[in-house]
């Protein structure tokens, strides 16, 4: 595949975070709104969908981590309403809307016409498996989960979550691509929650119950867990955040 095209389907925030991500790094992106809307109103989410964009360079520019002027990254990104062939013609394409299983099932279903045969297909889902996802899809060898962390276009983890019918071939040229994008994968079994949401889980359980022992408050406990992030994403390469 010659193309370095990748679709992103849902311009919110993640969507637009794994977008970033990518263009940041010369891949030609389509940010996909999947949703049924007038002409109006799909002029109304692309401009949305710029200014968000042109906030997020701005921040990273404010950091000194962008080599070029945010026109050039922006250049690489194209809105586009409805879901056609043509949209979704990339290397691989990420769904980033909400988190509903139904919703996400619709989707993968609608789009199943228009997916090339060798196209990937990913989630961005947190709390949904892939044996559930698969019923909307028909090719379960190019599906998987990736899990990016917000914000997308910083925080360098994604977990990539596959089953035994996921090729592996698959798993390992995400792996490689989301690397050339300067994040660094994991790769798990299919399992709802992945690493560090159930990490973080056990985490608020426990400043849960500092608090509740009376051995800090709320406000040092929030100030604590905010610095201590902050240290671990430095140390993990970002180039910064909150």
């Amino acid at each position: 595949m010659e193309t370095r095209n990748i679709v992103i389907i849902g311009p919110g925030r993640m969507g637009l975070g794994v977008a970033l991500s990518f263009a940041l790094h010369q891949f030609h992106v389509r940010v996909v709104d999947g949703k049924s809307r007038s002409s109006a109103e799909y002029e109304r989410v692309k401009k949305k969908t710029n200014r968000e964009l042109r906030s997020n360079l701005k921040f990273l520019q404010g950091l000194k981590y962008l080599d070029e002027p945010p026109e050039a990254v922006l250049a690489r990104v194209s809105f586009h309403g409805g879901l056609n062939e043509a949209a979704l013609d990339g290397l691989c394409i990420f769904e980033a809307i909400p988190e509903r299983p139904d919703l996400k099932v619709d989707l993968l279903r609608r789009i199943s016409p228009y997916v090339r045969r060798n196209t990937i297909v990913a989630s961005t889902t947190s709390t949904i498996d892939l044996k559930t996802l698969r019923t909307g899809f028909a090719h379960p060898e190019r599906l998987l989960i990736t899990h990016w962390l917000n914000p997308a276009f910083i925080i360098p983890l994604v977990e990539i979550s596959r089953t035994d019918e996921t090729d592996p071939r698959v798993v390992q040229w995400m792996k490689r691509t989301l690397k050339k994008v300067g994040k660094k994968p994991v790769v798990l079994k299919d399992s709802p929650g992945f690493i560090i949401p159930r990490i973080q889980a056990l985490a608020m359980n426990e400043a849960v119950r500092i608090l509740e022992e009376g051995v800090a408050t709320a406000g040092d406990i929030d100030q604590a867990n905010q610095i201590w992030f902050w240290v671990q994403a430095l140390c993990a390469g970002s180039p910064g955040v909150y």
